[in-house]
């Protein structure tokens, strides 16, 4: 009896399991029901995206997966009557090739896109990279047209091509821009020339304006690496005659060219943007050598005379235009006459050399405006300035430092000579001598300079560069 007990217990639990079960199943499957119901009257009352919500999460009951992507497909066109471009994008999307879902998120793309470049005052960020995804080939004309609509609106920030750059370095920007069409190439060489002449109309206007409004020298670098990126301008372009004339003004400036050791500007950025710049107008006019010279702005290879009189028979063997060799002699000439220190001659010579070859090269290039080259190959140069320097008197001048320690500082005065010979004839076109006065050490060096050589005043280097430049001007 006790037995028969146990197996009526058992016989009870299996079937409280199996009911449960059943009611469970039963719960599941009016879930499912009611979501799909739920879906469809969603559908009857036009709320697709709530509809499409619905289908979503049943995708595998009946036939909600079809009616999934109908729901979505009506949401997109829903939203995109109502100006609701991103939602109808996201929605399209959603559909993937149902009907003709593809297309409908292209042009929901497009519209985003104009509508958010016209009503905000900064390119979209949101959804962006998803607008230019959805874009098909012939939309990629299209979203450059609108680039180029919104970059060259009278209200352009100066700086718009910093924005520009920016954007045409992402990903989703890139895509707009790869487009085959002509137009949309011409487009984009507008959208260029546009953010460049308003970027340099701005402040750009001068070398050393590069530092103004919160900007660095990386900055410059990454527009100079920008602009080298990308391929010239097409003459045909808007703005280019205008760009070109700009550019001109900027590295038309005497004062742009010489380069002041006080100042915290480096001459290399600029120069390396006014590059990419030149580099971007292409064979317009003469931008190939307005090019060269920004190139060459920085560059002042110095022979020393050992070298050059190894390859002195050379020399001018296959001159270039307009392009000078610059020599310096070794060795301790008339300096060792000074009693001085073998160490201490060479550095007075260094001293009076470089500063008199420094300012003769910045001058030159800023009378030239960068027309006239430099070469460290004999057979290259048209012209070979030699410059030597040699004591004429030395001394010590003894003073007290700020902090009223007694100092003393040797010094020496010297004579700067400059002689310039043309390289394939060997003829003397310059030859001049001046005396460089140490003036008052006080105000030159440091107060632990050991010693220090004369040195011509700015107005007499500039004024020996002026009779330099019109005499090997007349023989280049």
């Amino acid at each position: 009896m006790q037995g028969h007990c146990l197996y009526r217990v058992r016989v009870g639990v299996l079937i409280l399991i199996i009911a449960a079960t059943l009611a469970g199943l039963t719960s599941c499957a009016s879930a499912e029901e009611q979501a799909y119901q739920d879906g469809k009257k969603a559908m009857e009352n036009h709320a697709y995206s709530i509809a499409a919500l619905e289908f979503e999460g049943i995708l595998d009951y009946k036939d909600s997966a079809e009616l999934y992507l109908e729901a979505s497909y009506q949401a997109g066109l829903s939203n995109l009557d109502n100006q609701r471009y991103l939602y109808a994008l996201e929605a399209f999307r959603d559909a993937g090739e149902y009907k003709d879902a593809g297309t409908l998120a292209s042009r929901s793309a497009y519209e985003a896109f104009n509508y958010y470049l016209k009503n905000s005052s900064d390119t979209p960020t949101i959804g962006f990279d998803e607008m230019v995804d959805a874009m098909n080939d012939a939309d990629q004309v299209k979203a450059s047209t609108l680039y180029y609509d919104y970059y060259s609106t009278a209200d352009v920030h100066p700086y718009s091509w910093r924005q520009w750059r920016a954007d045409a370095t992402g990903v989703g920007s890139q895509a707009a821009y790869q487009s085959m069409d002509d137009q949309g190439k011409l487009n984009k060489a507008n959208v260029v020339a546009r953010s460049l002449l308003a970027y340099l109309n701005g402040g750009v206007t001068t070398y050393f304006d590069e530092y103004d409004n919160d900007r660095s020298a990386e900055d410059t670098l990454e527009d100079a690496e920008a602009l080298l990126g990308m391929s010239p301008l097409p003459a045909q372009a808007e703005s280019v005659a205008s760009l070109y004339d700009a550019a001109v003004d900027t590295m038309g400036k005497v004062e742009n060219w010489v380069y002041d050791p006080g100042s915290f500007y480096d001459p290399k950025v600029g120069f390396r943007f006014y590059s990419g710049l030149w580099h971007m107008l292409g064979d317009y006019k003469d931008s190939a050598d307005w090019r060269r010279r920004a190139e060459n702005a920085t560059v002042l290879p110095v022979v020393l005379e050992d070298s050059y009189r190894a390859q002195a028979s050379n020399a001018g063997t296959q001159a270039q235009p307009r392009t000078v060799l610059f020599v310096s002699p070794t060795g301790p000439d008339d300096f060792a006459a000074t009693g001085l220190g073998a160490q201490t001659v060479e550095k007075l010579k260094a001293q009076a050399e470089s500063g008199v070859v420094h300012y003769l090269n910045q001058y030159l290039k800023a009378l030239s405006l960068g027309d006239i080259y430099y070469t460290d190959d004999p057979s290259r140069a048209g012209i070979v300035i030699v410059v030597t320097s040699r004591s004429l008197s030395q001394g010590a001048y003894n003073y007290v430092d700020a902090e009223g320690k007694a100092s003393s500082v040797r010094y020496t005065d010297t004579e700067i000579h400059v002689l310039a010979t043309d390289a394939q004839s060997g003829r003397v076109v310059f030859d001049e001598t001046q005396t460089a006065a140490v003036g008052d050490p006080d105000q030159m060096l440091p107060a632990d300079a050991s010693s220090i050589a004369g040195y011509l005043t700015s107005d007499a280097k500039m004024a020996m560069a002026q009779r330099l430049y019109a005499a090997i001007s007349a023989s280049l």
